[in-house]
């Protein structure tokens, strides 16, 4: 078996689409949770930093309304603009990691709750899980037509506390299969496994708060 690194003509791969796939591939597959930790703070702090960039400008245009000086209270200042940004740009970090958290719950738990309602196939199959273990009757008297939404409401809430793991492990596969991709497709599933338990042993520096 040849790697793609060398062609039908025993030439190096020159195709820079090549090098690419495979270098994302590798940065997703080694650090797949630092990146997106990374990506959702860069976007909460540009989105705060432009909202407060926009917001000290309103707020320059609104002060003559009510007879107050702008400069007084507003110095056009680019380095005054640039701190009240930041400022915001700090916040918007912090509100972006929160509000990831409550999308994240509010659409796993959406989408559970579609499908055990709608797709009988579904219902059928989880009723006969629970039948067999000895808990539909159970839940049947206890909660009656309710329990598939608890089951759901469960359901996201374990989905929220694994979303570290669930956020590696679907990284890790996808750089897998870039790098699989772009050299030979057997290595794409011991390289999920390598890259899950290779981003499972990275230790941040400090804890970022929740």
């Amino acid at each position: 078996m040849y790697l793609k690194f060398i062609d039908l003509t025993g030439n190096m791969v020159t195709d820079p689409n090549f090098y690419y796939q495979l270098s994302l591939g590798v940065a997703l597959f080694a650090f797949g949770w630092v990146l997106f930790r990374f990506g959702m703070n860069a976007v909460g702090f540009l989105l705060g930093f432009l909202f407060g960039y926009s917001f000290y400008n309103l707020l320059q245009s609104i002060l003559p309304v009510f007879e107050m000086d702008p400069a007084q209270y507003m110095p056009d200042n680019i380095y005054v603009i640039v701190l009240f940004s930041i400022v915001f740009g700090v916040i918007g970090v912090l509100l972006v990691k929160r509000m990831f958290r409550v999308m994240v719950f509010v659409g796993v738990l959406a989408g559970l709750m579609y499908v055990l309602y709608t797709d009988e196939s579904q219902m059928a199959l989880l009723r006969g899980f629970f039948a067999q273990v000895g808990l539909l009757e159970p839940l049947d008297k206890t909660l009656g037509n309710v329990w598939p939404a608890a089951f759901a409401l469960l359901g996201a809430l374990l989905f929220l506390y694994l979303e570290k793991h669930v956020v590696i492990l679907l990284t890790a596969c996808t750089g897998a299969y870039l790098i699989a991709n772009a050299l030979a497709p057997i290595l794409f599933l011991p390289l999920c496994f390598i890259g899950f338990f290779i981003q499972q042993k990275q230790r941040p520096l400090r804890r970022a708060p929740e």
